[in-house]
């Protein structure tokens, strides 16, 4: 199998859209090679970054999607979140191990075939009821749980204007109370910039990844 931590280089203005073929092509040629067409492929989402020495990010957000779109279309393809592991002003995060144990858990789940929770938290789907907006998350197994006091790098947006709101966890879900109940137009962003920190975890300390979601008007 392929360990792949990579695409740094592929942030280039305007480009980085074409990141989903490239991995996609990358993927099948080495399948080819190997004359494997099941090749394992666990990939390291790019973690938050900003800048480093004279070189400042472009569209990370572009490139975190792309891989993500490549592990959900390939089901010998998966993904590895370090969201909490990025470095603002350092573009190769210092800590290594946390990279080495999350792609080891990969394996062991899905390589190996092993009962161990080893995906990270991703969206399922999202519902609004009036006031109350409902955000489910599969790889969650016994409940979501937040390191710290509240959720870090959560927005809530209503035609593109912050709007106040309220959030807690309530066991696989995240229940996001609107103080104005009248908005429409009602989108949510996690971690969807250049640079952040995840604190939200499944029960096996694995970080949240990263969305963007258009919720559906009451």
């Amino acid at each position: 199998g392929i360990l792949w931590y990579q695409g740094e280089s592929d942030d280039v203005l305007g480009c980085q859209y074409l990141y989903e073929n490239m991995l996609k092509g990358l993927i099948g040629d080495w399948r080819i090679l190997w004359n494997d067409q099941t090749l394992p492929f666990l990939v390291v989402q790019l973690p938050g970054w900003e800048g480093w020495i004279t070189t400042e990010g472009s569209d990370f957000p572009m490139l975190r999607h792309c891989q993500e779109l490549v592990a959900n279309q390939d089901d010998h393809v998966h993904l590895c979140s370090i969201s909490d592991a990025g470095e603002q002003y350092d573009i190769h995060p210092k800590n290594k191990k946390v990279v080495g144990h999350r792609l080891a858990l990969l394996a062991l789940g899905h390589v190996y075939e092993q009962a161990v929770l080893c995906d990270a938290p991703a969206v399922e789907n999202v519902h609004r009821n009036a006031d109350l907006i409902t955000v489910s998350f599969k790889h969650a197994d016994g409940g979501l749980l937040v390191d710290g006091t509240e959720i870090e790098a959560l927005e809530v947006y209503s035609e593109e204007a912050a709007i106040p709101f309220k959030v807690q966890v309530s066991g696989e879900k995240l229940l996001i109370r609107l103080l104005n109940e009248e908005l429409n137009d009602i989108q949510i962003s996690f971690a969807w910039k250049q640079y952040y920190h995840v604190n939200l975890y499944n029960q096996n300390g694995i970080p949240a990844i990263p969305f963007q979601l258009k919720v559906p008007d009451k």
